[in-house]
């Protein structure tokens, strides 16, 4: 009897034993391991496969029209944007993320960044290891309490995100056009436009998926609608990451 084919393409942990654990309990399913990076590597490795496990590599409609057994692609982290969903949706292929995957994580390197940038800790920093002591270099440095944070996009990493912020005393107010009135007030944010969000935000933290809608959604138009000093953190998704190494700390995505 032929086993079920499950394919992780790409990883870049220390090690899979978790999954290996998982699939060893299974007499007929062979768990098959690669670090593709093309989509010829994919089509080679996944093209009898019934199921993938994906991190990076892409999973694009040439890849997808090769696959003739597989029926789910499982993707490591929250965004599926390595995956073309038309596509997989053409050949009844199921494509499922991890939702919560890393919303501690990158809520708190958001606020890390934040912190960062209001306290001048970086620039202070350098400004000390470059033999400059004077804590001028630092100015202006204005506390946070009843300062405005705006937040692009609400889901689960932004809603951590505004838990975290509300004790310092900002006011949290959110972009996101598939949250709704009733939501806003049971989690203590204000719902406003973009363009608002722009006009009014002390800083800005960028959460949204990408998508065809998203991509590009932060231009012209909305820089020069922003205060002067405000600022810009960005920690939502961008495309044609490239590994660099295997760490086990990477891939929060």
């Amino acid at each position: 009897m032929r086993k079920w084919k499950v394919v992780v393409t790409d990883w870049e942990y220390l090690d899979l034993r978790f999954e290996e654990a998982v699939f060893q309990a299974y007499d007929n399913i062979e768990l098959v391991t690669a670090q593709c990076q093309t989509e010829e590597e994919v089509i080679e490795v996944c093209r009898d496969a019934d199921a993938m496990i994906n991190q990076y590599a892409p999973i694009s409609r040439k890849v997808l029209e090769q696959l003739d057994t597989c029926k789910v692609i499982t993707r490591y982290g929250v965004g599926v944007d390595t995956i073309d969903l038309e596509a997989a949706k053409e050949k009844g292929i199921c494509v499922a993320n991890v939702p919560d995957y890393c919303v501690d994580e990158v809520s708190d390197h958001a606020l890390a960044l934040l912190l960062s940038w209001t306290r001048k800790v970086t620039l202070a920093n350098h400004a000390v290891k470059n033999g400059v002591w004077d804590f001028k270099v630092t100015q202006p440095i204005y506390r946070l309490s009843g300062q405005t944070i705006g937040l692009i996009g609400f889901g689960k990493i932004p809603q951590s995100l505004a838990e975290k912020v509300k004790p310092l005393g900002l006011r949290v107010i959110v972009a996101d056009p598939y949250f709704t009135e009733k939501a806003d007030v049971e989690k203590g944010v204000e719902l406003v436009s973009l363009r608002t969000l722009c006009k009014e935000s002390d800083y800005i933290s960028v959460h949204a998926p990408l998508t065809a809608a998203t991509r590009g959604m932060i231009g012209e138009e909305q820089f020069s609608l922003m205060k002067k000093e405000a600022i810009l953190i960005n920690t939502s998704r961008g495309a044609d990451r490239q590994r660099t190494s295997v760490d086990s700390s990477t891939g929060c995505g």
